[in-house]
């Protein structure tokens, strides 16, 4: 036995070294931090990537709309003196456009290209913004785009990765009143972060523009917002209203409110989504150490094959609420476990610290940065 055991003994640090070289340290620890030539060459790495990908949904599989799509040929009805809110989906779109007039006006600069160019565009823009960001306290968050859910955010041009790169990178923290129900749960998170110096004014800044401007354009698309929201939308679903998958627990991240991670969770539980693939990316912010994030992209991947195993329902709105309950099983729950796991340490705007005083010691946690969080 002894002969036997010393080559594998030899063999062993070898073989060490080679999983380090071709996978990374997997260690529990959090990924060193990347100086920022090499995080601006993974940043635009990822926006090409972006970019390439979303052309050729659109040019070469022959994809013939996506959610981006909704805000460009809005913003073209706005210009055009029309509203672009109807009962109905528009011309070459598959859904009625529910996004506010502020999103349309992010649009803006695109409105004088083509529908794919334009959809491309955006997904770069935000593959690019979001490589720069998430990559600022290591390599940990990279790993969303390993999944799925980065493949369909990408297809279908959603926001997940912009609202992303606003999470971690302060002076972009308006983008999220783009998409204003998980932009709700992103900037419950991580608005403190936006708060400071020269972000602030950029924030501010930024959405009173975007409110001014839009009401200058549209005086009446609140109203007709409104009125879009307001009918049938059976393919939105609340987590914390599914009790299959545990959707309540989402909750508990208050347990952790100190973090913007206990925050994101928690809000994100009470916001009307569609709780699909692509929903899922925002849940990498959740993570700091590689090893958290290969357990959300190996939650992603089961979620994948069993969808791809099950099929779809016959509409859309029954395959969200078929699936919903494994999503929040295989994701969103490992998400919180991950938060659940750090003591309850970070900093919180003033008012809420004088409110800790009312608190039991257990949850009111403790004062101090979050080691490694984005400045």
């Amino acid at each position: 036995m002894q002969a036997e055991s010393e080559p594998l003994t030899a063999l062993s640090p070898r073989t060490s070294r080679v999983g380090r070289a071709v996978f990374g340290d997997m260690s529990d620890r959090r990924g060193d931090s990347i100086p920022r030539p090499t995080r601006l060459a993974i940043a635009i790495c990822c926006g090409l990537v972006s970019f390439g990908l979303a052309l050729a949904f659109r040019l070469l599989l022959g994809q013939k709309s996506s959610d981006f799509d909704q805000l460009v040929v809005g913003m073209r009805r706005v210009l055009d003196g029309s509203t672009p809110y109807t009962l109905t989906p528009l011309p070459g779109l598959e859904w009625p456009v529910y996004y506010p007039m502020p999103a349309m006006l992010m649009a803006l600069p695109f409105v004088r290209l083509s529908l794919p160019v334009a959809h491309a565009l955006f997904s770069g823009v935000s593959g690019l913004a979001c490589g720069w960001g998430i990559s600022k306290d290591g390599d940990a968050k990279l790993f969303a785009f390993a999944t799925w859910s980065f493949i369909l955010t990408i297809s279908l041009g959603q926001w997940g990765l912009l609202l992303m790169a606003g999470a971690t990178i302060p002076a972009l923290g308006w983008v999220s009143i783009g998409k204003p129900n998980i932009g709700l749960a992103v900037a419950a998170g991580f608005a403190p972060r936006w708060a400071h110096g020269r972000a602030l004014f950029v924030n501010v800044a930024a959405v009173g523009l975007l409110i001014v401007a839009s009401f200058v354009l549209r005086p009446t698309w609140l109203t007709e917002w409104r009125m879009v929201l307001s009918t049938p939308t059976p393919h939105l679903v609340t987590p914390a209203r599914i009790l299959l998958g545990g959707g309540p627990l989402l909750l508990l991240g208050l347990l952790r409110w100190r973090l913007p991670e206990g925050r994101l969770l928690a809000v994100l539980a009470c916001v009307p989504q569609t709780l699909s693939s692509y929903d899922g990316l925002i849940l990498f912010l959740t993570v700091r150490t590689r090893r958290e994030a290969l357990v959300l992209v190996t939650g992603s991947m089961l979620i994948t094959v069993y969808v791809a195993f099950v099929g779809p329902a016959p509409s859309y709105a029954e395959t969200v609420h078929r699936f919903a309950p494994i999503r929040l099983l295989l994701l969103y729950l490992p998400a919180l476990m991950i938060v659940l796991r750090r003591p309850n340490n970070g900093d919180v705007p003033q008012v809420f610290e004088r409110l800790t005083g009312w608190l039991p010691s257990w949850l009111a946690g403790q004062r101090g940065c979050e080691p490694g969080s984005p400045a």
